[in-house]
């Protein structure tokens, strides 16, 4: 059998080299036919600087129309013949397809930090939730599993004879996470016990050509999750059901994703799929807040079945895309790639829910993303939401300079958000008057709060705001109204006609609510 394949390999390898020197001469005289080319001289300098590689590489493809229908070709025989498939995944037994990256990790014992590592991470995630649960809010970190953990048998025989051979190992990213959140107490919930049980019956948990779990098996997982946590948080929580399972033909996107991405003409599917029917035994009027892997785009889809489980859920895949779905499930989604956490809304979108999940794959450890929205988090509730004043709401303000905004005119207004749940808000502000010093009267949602003597020089004022006159959307109108006459540049430093004439009230350099 080994002979047979050492010259199956053979056959192939001469073969594909034919095609290519067929197709590479097929290119060469459409050069010389065309009269001209713009590849560069063949040349050691040309060579070493890479030069000649991308012009080569431009002619190739501009000039070789075919060229993406030879890599096809290509890889549908990789596939086919040798079961190999392109970089990052791995062409398991009976038509599965796995992620080479958790496969590693899962059977090879791969563990990628110190315990230390993992300890910290998990003393800030218990941190986040205390804080979120001082304000009502319940906060659970979800493990979800990688294919390779459910489905081992199917992975090629390498892979399970290094499985077997590390199985007795405990130095791996997965068991060193939940350690770790056993050993602070972090509230978590771990997926695999369900989604094994779910193996045994009659609906897969992952597609053949699926990287994602199904939402039938989501759907199980989180009727159990919210059992949970109503022992945890003594609340209530919608109970999910799965009426019955449709079966179909129409590929759901969770479970081709690996397929895809394979670039193959053709290759082993399921032949059925099936899609749930999920209902609740009632809509709640809660907020969902998800922040996770692209895992947890299935939690998602099962919580907005039917007629949905909560008014609305906020999803924010890594710190790349966030998706929002509303009461009526009309959905949106906002590309975040490049931003900063300071400008976005996550920081809204999380206090404004009153469920917050974290979820990931155990077996990938300490994700960066992760780690940076625990500590853009924890900041947060250390240091206060610093408000961009560039982005501020509110009448009668400059535009925006480097420094901060001033004010126009004798009042000026910004409109805040106050998600806390039963507190008082704290506004930290560092203000100065133009030219000389002001009175300034503070004005919340029509009820006066404190009065300010402001001075040309910056200076740090704080004000407290009572919950019981913030309205019933968590707003708060704050007005600013400045006694006395007000004066522009122009005015006060005699400076030319065209100068600027703007009357200036206060400066606003920092805002920052707690």
């Amino acid at each position: 059998m080994k002979k047979i394949k050492v010259v199956s390999n053979k056959i192939l390898i001469i073969f594909f080299i034919m095609i290519s020197v067929c197709f590479f001469m097929f290119f060469i005289l459409q050069i010389g036919n065309s009269g001209s080319y713009d590849i560069v001289e063949v040349s050691a300098r040309n060579v070493l600087n890479g030069t000649f590689q991308k012009n080569f590489e431009k002619e190739f493809s501009e000039r070789f129309p075919y060229k993406n229908k030879f890599i096809t070709l290509y890889n549908q025989i990789k596939y086919s013949i040798f079961s190999e498939a392109s970089t990052g995944w791995i062409v398991g037994k009976n038509g599965y397809l796995f992620s080479q990256p958790q496969s590693e990790k899962y059977c090879l014992g791969k563990n990628d930090s110190l315990d230390e590592k993992y300890e910290e991470y998990a003393k800030k995630v218990k941190v986040v939730q205390e804080e979120l649960k001082k304000e009502g809010k319940s906060c659970i970190y979800i493990l979800t599993q990688a294919k390779a953990q459910i489905y081992p048998e199917q992975l090629p025989d390498s892979y399970q004879v290094a499985l077997k051979k590390n199985k007795n190992k405990r130095d791996t990213n997965y068991n060193k996470l939940k350690e770790a959140f056993e050993k602070y107490d972090v509230m978590y919930y771990d997926t695999e016990e369900d989604l094994k049980k779910i193996k045994q019956g009659k609906y897969p948990v992952f597609c053949k050509t699926g990287h994602h779990w199904n939402v039938y098996s989501t759907a199980i997982v989180l009727k159990n999750i919210f059992k949970d946590m109503e022992k945890r948080y003594k609340e209530k929580y919608p109970t999910i059901n799965v009426k019955s399972m449709l079966p179909g033909e129409t590929y759901l996107d969770a479970e081709q994703d690996i397929m895809n991405l394979l670039n193959l003409i053709t290759c082993k599917q399921d032949k059925i799929y099936y899609d749930p029917e999920i209902f609740y035994n009632y809509k709640s009027d809660k907020k969902v807040f998800l922040f996770g892997t692209s895992f947890g785009g299935q939690i998602v889809d099962a919580l907005k079945y039917g007629q949905g489980a909560f008014e609305s859920t906020t999803y924010y895949s890594y710190l790349t895309t966030k998706i929002y779905t509303d009461m009526y499930k009309l959905e949106s989604s906002t590309f975040l790639e490049g931003e900063v956490l300071e400008d976005s809304e996550i920081w809204e979108d999380m206090l404004e829910s009153d469920i917050i999940f974290m979820e990931q794959q155990g077996i990938l450890g300490i994700l960066a993303p992760h780690e940076q929205f625990l500590d853009y988090v924890i900041d947060k509730f250390k240091n206060g939401d610093k408000r961009n004043l560039s982005t501020l709401v509110g009448e009668h303000w400059s535009e925006p300079e480097e420094w901060g905004r001033w004010s126009l005119g004798n009042d000026c207004t910004i409109s805040l958000k106050q998600p806390w749940l039963n507190k008082d808000t704290t506004v930290l502000m560092k203000l100065n008057s133009y030219n000389e010093k002001r009175r300034v009267n503070i004005i919340a949602n029509n009820k006066y709060i404190t009065s300010l003597e402001i001075e040309p020089q910056s200076k740090s004022f704080q004000i407290t705001i009572p919950k019981r006159i913030v309205d019933s959307n968590d707003k708060i109108e704050l007005k600013f109204e400045i006694e006395g006459n007000l004066y522009s540049p122009q005015e006060i430093e005699k400076i030319n006609a065209t100068g600027p004439t703007r009357q200036l009230g206060i400066g606003l350099s920092e805002l920052i609510i707690k």
